[in-house]
């Protein structure tokens, strides 16, 4: 009798023990699947760039790189994807085109990466993001805000742009619709469904964001399929300017029409006329 009893009280351990550790462990496998941080270190920024600590809400400090453009120009955010940091950025280019467009950019490593402390996580990030805007919203008091976000970085200005009013324009470049859907692409539907529902929606914030809106989408890209950025553009509820290219994944932003596109809209936001990008490559 004592043997079952025991027997008893080890399941029922066993059970309360997979209760408390189930919530932390689909956070383990998420964290391993969406959040690869590059192994590269960050050195200091370029001329004319400014290093900052930013104190987003939970107290772990984000690094961020600051450049001052125009004051009649807008302030621009730019959010980075799951593999990138502030020196992959540097190396990819990424800062040269983000300078060409002569606006005050913040570019920031999200928790976990590069030199910002903590672990990353949808809260953390979200987290992050908010305390950029703040910091242009200080560094360039009524100017025109824009988000621009790739992959990941998308998801994280949707819901930025969705929680904010003061979001004058959005970029979502190879953006997906929510992090689920995406999932059942690549991994068992049993996985995404434990390990993903309900993170990182972007269809759901879509609809709160009235703000004009740059699509840009690989036709090619086999990471996230340009259907799942069509599905997001149709759900925003502001003006979307839908730009398809040929590109693919990771070779969008190497794309000289994608920064053209991207140029033309922030002349726009910030009420200028540009002449309209060049037909021919995408």
């Amino acid at each position: 009798m004592s043997s079952k009893i025991a027997g008893i009280a080890l399941a029922v351990s066993l059970l309360v023990l997979a209760a408390i550790m189930v919530p932390k462990l689909d956070d383990l496998v998420l964290r391993a699947m969406l959040y690869p941080v590059p192994r590269v270190a960050v050195g200091a920024p370029p001329p004319g760039v400014v290093e900052l600590e930013l104190e987003p809400a939970g107290g772990v400090e984000a690094t961020a790189w600051l450049r001052r453009g125009p004051p009649e120009r807008p302030a621009l955010l730019y959010l980075h994807g799951n593999g990138e940091n502030l020196e992959t950025l540097r190396r990819a280019g990424v800062l040269d085109e983000l300078e060409a467009l002569e606006v005050t950019y913040l570019a920031l490593d999200y928790p976990g990466y590069g030199k910002s402390g903590g672990r990353p996580s949808e809260a953390g990030l979200a987290a992050a993001a908010a305390a950029g805007c703040e910091r242009l919203a200080e560094e360039r008091p009524g100017s025109p805000l824009i988000l621009f976000g790739w992959s990941l970085g998308a998801a994280v200005a949707v819901r930025a742009a969705a929680d904010r009013a003061d979001v004058a324009g959005l970029v979502v470049a190879s953006p997906w619709d929510s992090l689920s859907s995406l999932g059942e692409v690549h991994f068992p539907a049993w996985l995404v469904r434990w390990a993903a529902a309900g993170r990182y929606d972007s269809l759901a914030a879509a609809p709160r964001v009235s703000c004009p809106v740059l699509w840009l989408h690989g036709r090619d890209d086999r990471i996230i399929p340009a259907a799942h950025g069509r599905r997001l553009a149709a759900a925003f509820r502001g003006p979307v300017t839908a730009v398809e290219l040929a590109a693919g994944h990771n070779d969008l932003l190497a794309s000289p029409r994608a920064w053209r596109e991207v140029a033309a809209f922030a002349g726009r936001i910030a009420g200028r006329r540009e002449a309209p990008p060049e037909a021919g490559d995408g």
